[in-house]
């Protein structure tokens, strides 16, 4: 199904390359011609009634988007969850209901709900976000977040991979899971699907040159002679490498109970 014209945008590939044309992200390229819908993830419409006017399938992401007609006239896409269905009216602010597709202030939404598309930083009192960047939580398909406790003026809340984060209770999140939740379950059938979505093909590190990979080289078939790294040496199995921490985050998703 095509976009509305005014809501998509071309957008070039890099195929994996940065602003020197050097590969920095291996296996890009190719795949199908694709338009980039743009979805309203900071709410710019708020406590006015939207109707679904349809679901469509994005290209450029695993999710759904519904298009929303607004009674004020403004026309955008949003992300849609399980159990949004076209003509379902949904509403964003304070005033919304506990209805799946509605967005509240996580102040506004009882403890033990289900909550996607979560924003990090809270709308200011010029009605902008202080980042600019609006939902960042929870936006994959099937994607969810569940909140558990509050203190202050922040929300404790549980994401998919585990960890638990702190997240001010000033900040939206929409009710629901993102749409379709058995994206998981989907299996491609055959290597063009692949090529289609911009995958190239996977080498393995053995198979190459010394000059390509750590584990290139030697005589015959050889495991590497040495820890499983990337291409830039980085351990690859069990070293963390996460460069900032937020003290934020209350429990990584690594943490297992002794």
């Amino acid at each position: 199904m095509k976009g509305i014209k005014g809501l998509t945008l071309s957008r070039k590939l890099t195929d994996g390359r940065n602003h020197h044309g050097r590969t920095t992200v291996y296996h890009r390229g190719g795949g199908f011609t694709r338009r980039y819908r743009i979805i309203d993830f900071v709410r710019s419409v708020k406590n006015v009634r939207g109707r679904v006017i349809r679901i469509e399938f994005d290209a450029a992401r695993s999710a759904d988007v519904a298009l929303i007609f607004y009674d004020n006239g403004f026309l955008g896409y949003t992300l849609a969850v399980e159990k949004l269905t076209v003509g379902t009216f949904i509403t964003n602010g304070t005033k919304a209901q506990l209805l799946d597709g509605n967005a509240l202030p996580l102040s506004s939404i009882p403890l033990g709900f289900h909550v996607s598309s979560v924003d990090l930083y809270p709308v200011n009192k010029a009605g902008r976000e202080a980042i600019g960047n609006g939902a960042k939580l929870a936006r994959s398909a099937g994607a969810v977040v569940q909140l558990l406790k509050r203190a202050r003026s922040f929300t404790l809340l549980r994401l998919s991979s585990g960890e638990l984060r702190w997240v001010q209770s000033a900040c939206y999140a929409t009710i629901g899971t993102v749409a379709p939740k058995a994206h998981k379950l989907e299996k491609l059938r055959k290597a063009g699907q692949n090529r289609g979505l911009g995958r190239r093909p996977v080498v393995r590190g053995t198979a190459m040159n010394p000059v390509d990979h750590p584990h290139g080289g030697g005589q015959g078939k050889t495991s590497g002679g040495r820890c499983s790294v990337s291409p830039w040496a980085q351990l690859t199995k069990g070293k963390r490498t996460r460069r900032s921490i937020s003290p934020l985050i209350y429990r990584f998703r690594h943490y297992k109970k002794v």
